[in-house]
């Protein structure tokens, strides 16, 4: 059996203390368009590509998208300053598939020196942190999300083959990442205690960050429709869009006047067909509506101008939504699920109720819509908090990894 600590030895030999840049690659799901972000690990891989093409503790960077159908195999191209070669699935044949994989190995090899910081579980991710670990390559790995919790959860609302198919094979991926991993990226504590009886490996526990000056966020100023809610979040079950209307309707029962807005990537069009069917039945096709695959400038205009955020998560490990939500001043409404509450602190900068809480779900809707008191002091304390999500600290921190790894 390979001895693990020779191996993390043999790693600590090719760190050098006065090594001021670096060669960077990092191999993760890079958005096709900047106008269209899908979800936090689109968000996140571009985001830290973005502001570390900029320091000075990176002498070069490239990204190596993982696969996407909607880009053209072997495409490169520079997006927003990146250098980025996009990856094609599926692979056409096995032949085909060794070919691509072999290009892709020698484009992200690079040299002893280079750090390779690869995002999230994913086939060709896993296959690119073996090769790391054998050929002894530096590399960090960061956790987006506990794929075993989410498939998992999955897998109990719709028992299928299809789905325990999923569940048993990105567990397996999920697990030997964290076996190979010397130096391992989570956003939350609820994460790293998620992992940490599974790996050998350092967790740093480092936010997913984002762009304050994208939100235009410079000094506290609010101007909003004190009745509406907004949620941002992609179209997927573990999302609780359901409960979210459900909790909504309770609530608009008691004030006719309060708003919904859902916005978000489609990730599953059948779960899209249940909510519209769900605001169908329920009577609130004037009251509620699902907007789908916005930009994101109008994503953040429609957060400006929204008094609360609301999403009732089954499992969350950070969210990126609430931290952008929070940095433009919107109250949180909930659930405590994950790494949520190391997020919200409920009853200062949010409120929370356990998911599946529907009712009381309704009543914070009705507390952050009805007492103006109390949603003046949560917004002020959810701003107050912005800076522990900017980009330019959190990848300070990020560096500091890449450094000693």
């Amino acid at each position: 059996m390979f001895n693990y600590h020779l191996r993390v030895d043999s790693l600590r030999m090719l760190n050098h203390d006065n090594l001021s840049s670096i060669d960077l690659i990092i191999v993760g799901d890079f958005p096709p368009s900047l106008e269209l972000i899908r979800g936090g690990v689109q968000a996140s891989v571009y985001g830290l590509a973005k502001t570390l093409s900029n320091s000075p503790a990176v002498k070069q960077l490239k990204v190596i998208s993982l696969p996407s159908k909607d880009i053209a195999s072997g495409k490169e191209d520079v997006v927003d300053g990146i250098q980025v070669r996009y990856m094609k699935a599926p692979f056409n044949s096995l032949i085909a598939g060794v070919l691509k994989i072999v290009s892709l190995w020698f484009h992200a090899i690079g040299t002893m020196e280079t750090v390779h910081h690869v995002h999230g579980t994913s086939p060709v991710g896993t296959l690119m942190i073996v090769l790391y670990f054998l050929r002894k390559r530096r590399f960090v790995w960061t956790v987006h999300g506990i794929v075993e919790k989410e498939l998992k959860d999955q897998y109990q609302y719709d028992p299928n083959f299809k789905n325990w198919l999923y569940l048993v094979f990105y567990t397996t991926l999920e697990r030997l990442c964290l076996y190979l991993s010397y130096e391992i990226i989570v956003d939350t504590p609820y994460v790293k205690n998620a992992v940490a009886s599974r790996t050998s490996a350092h967790v740093h526990v480092i936010p997913q960050g984002i762009f304050l000056s994208e939100l235009g966020v410079k000094q506290f100023e609010r101007s909003y429709n004190p009745k509406a809610i907004i949620s941002v979040g992609v179209i997927a079950r573990r999302k609780g869009h359901l409960l979210l209307i459900e909790a909504f309707h309770k609530a608009w029962e008691r004030d006719n006047d309060i708003r919904l807005t859902i916005l978000g990537a489609i990730t599953d069009s059948l779960y899209l067909d249940e909510l519209n069917q769900l605001i169908s039945d329920l009577g609130l096709n004037q009251e509620a509506r699902i907007l789908t695959n916005l930009p994101k400038q109008e994503i953040i205009d429609l957060l400006r101008a929204s008094a609360v955020f609301a999403l009732h998560s089954q499992e969350e490990s950070q969210g990126i939504a609430i931290c952008e939500a929070l940095a433009l001043g919107l109250p949180i409404i909930s659930t405590n699920v994950g790494g949520i509450p190391n997020i919200v602190k409920h009853e200062y900068s949010g409120l929370l109720v356990p998911f599946g809480d529907v009712e009381g779900f309704a009543i914070n809707i009705g507390k952050l819509t009805s007492d103006q008191k109390l949603h003046e002091e949560i917004s002020h304390n959810a701003y107050e908090g912005r800076l522990l999500f900017d980009w330019t600290t959190i990848s300070e921190r990020i560096v500091e990894v890449y450094l000693n790894s």
